[in-house]
C-alpha cells in the first residue's frame, strides 16, 4: 500500500459521522499505516532523507572556516532562533542544520544553492568583490548571503520591517554584516538610504510594483555601474493591453491583481501589479546610460514569463 492509499484512509477517518464508522475506519487506518511502513514508499522515503543529507552537505560547505554565532548555537538554541521570527525561507547552518522555516510545503520549502545560480553568472560578467550592492527587497537575507559571500558590500532594502529584522538576524547569525533600510520603493526614500551605489540587486520585486517606470528610474539614477534586474513581465504585446503615464512617457503593461498584499510577505504592498513589456523594460535601462544591456534570461515559470536583465554602465 502506497501513500495515496494511507492518505485515503486518513481521510475516510476524518469524515467518520458515527461511533460505529469511526471504528471501522480507525482499524482501516491503523491497517494503512502498517501497510505504508511497509512499503516501497517508505524505501523511497529513506533514500530521499541521504539525498537531503548531501544537499545539506553542500550547501553547509560555504561556512566550514566561518566564525558565526550558528556555530555556537546548541540545537535548542537554534530551535529557538527558528522560532523567534516569522520565517518564510530556509538556509542552511556550518552544521548542516536548517536555519529558518519554509512558508508553507509548496512555497520556499526548498532550500537553495547558498551562492545563487543568477549571482553566480552576473560574478563572472562583473565581479561583486568590494562592490557596494543595494538589495531591493532583501526578504530574509538569503540573497544578502549569497552576495556576500562573492565579497559584495550589501545594503538590503524592504517595505515590510519584519523582513528588514529577519535579513539582520539571519545575516547576524552567518557572522555576516549586512545594512537594513526600510523602504517602500514607491515612496520617497528615506533619510537612512545611501545615496548611490555600484550595484543594483533587483530581483523578484518590480512585477510587485504599481509605477515600476518611476521606482526603477530613481534606483538606476543613482546606480553607478550595474544592474541585475530579475522580474515578470508581460508574456507579450497582446498581454500588455494597457497603458499609462511615467517619466514623461507612456508605457505598456499588463493588469496583475495582488490579492495577498496584507497576509502575505512575497506580495506587493498594494492591490494590483504593472507587468512591463521586456524591450520596453531593457529600453528603459539603457536611456539611464547603461551603454551594455543584456536579456541574460527569458524563462517560463509557474507564474509566467520572467527575464533577468543585465546592464553595464
Amino acid at each position: 500500500m502506497g501513500r495515496s492509499s494511507l492518505l485515503l484512509a486518513i481521510k475516510a477517518l476524518l469524515r467518520a459521522s458515527s461511533d460505529k464508522e469511526r471504528a471501522a475506519t480507525a482499524k482501516a487506518a491503523v491497517l494503512a499505516i502498517q501497510a505504508y511502513l511497509e512499503s516501497e514508499d517508505v524505501t523511497a522515503a529513506s533514500a530521499w532523507k541521504g539525498d537531503m543529507a548531501e544537499l545539506l552537505r553542500e550547501r553547509a560547505e560555504p561556512f566550514r572556516d566561518r566564525d558565526a554565532p550558528l556555530r555556537r548555537m546548541d540545537d535548542a538554541q537554534l530551535a529557538d532562533f527558528n522560532e523567534l521570527l516569522p520565517w518564510a525561507g530556509q538556509s542552511v547552518d556550518p552544521l548542516e542544520r536548517v536555519v529558518g522555516a519554509a512558508w508553507s510545503a509548496r512555497k520556499r520549502s526548498k532550500i537553495t544553492p547558498t551562492i545563487d545560480r543568477r549571482h553566480r553568472a552576473f560574478n563572472d560578467a562583473f565581479p561583486l568583490a568590494g562592490r557596494h550592492v543595494l538589495e531591493v527587497g532583501c526578504f530574509e537575507g538569503i540573497h544578502s548571503i549569497s552576495l556576500m559571500l562573492l565579497g559584495a558590500r550589501v545594503t538590503g532594502v524592504d517595505a515590510r520591517t519584519e523582513n528588514v529584522i529577519k535579513t539582520l538576524a539571519r545575516t547576524w547569525a552567518y557572522g555576516l554584516r549586512c545594512e537594513g533600510v526600510l523602504w517602500d520603493l514607491e515612496g520617497q526614500a528615506p533619510p537612512d538610504a545611501p545615496p548611490d551605489w555600484d550595484v543594483l540587486h533587483h530581483v523578484g520585486v518590480l512585477y510587485h510594483q504599481t509605477n515600476p517606470v518611476e521606482s526603477l528610474t530613481e534606483l538606476l539614477a543613482r546606480t553607478r555601474h550595474a544592474v541585475l534586474l530579475d522580474t515578470h513581465v508581460a508574456e507579450d504585446e497582446a498581454d500588455a493591453g494597457r497603458t499609462y503615464d511615467a517619466c514623461g512617457e507612456t508605457w505598456r503593461y499588463a493588469f496583475r491583481p495582488e490579492p495577498h498584499n496584507a497576509v502575505s510577505p512575497f506580495a506587493g504592498m498594494r492591490d494590483h501589479a504593472k507587468y512591463l513589456v521586456v524591450e520596453d523594460l531593457m529600453a528603459l535601462v539603457a536611456r539611464q546610460g547603461f551603454k551594455d544591456v543584456r536579456l541574460a534570461e527569458d524563462r517560463a515559470e509557474r507564474n509566467g514569463r520572467r527575464v533577468t536583465i543585465w546592464g553595464f554602465r
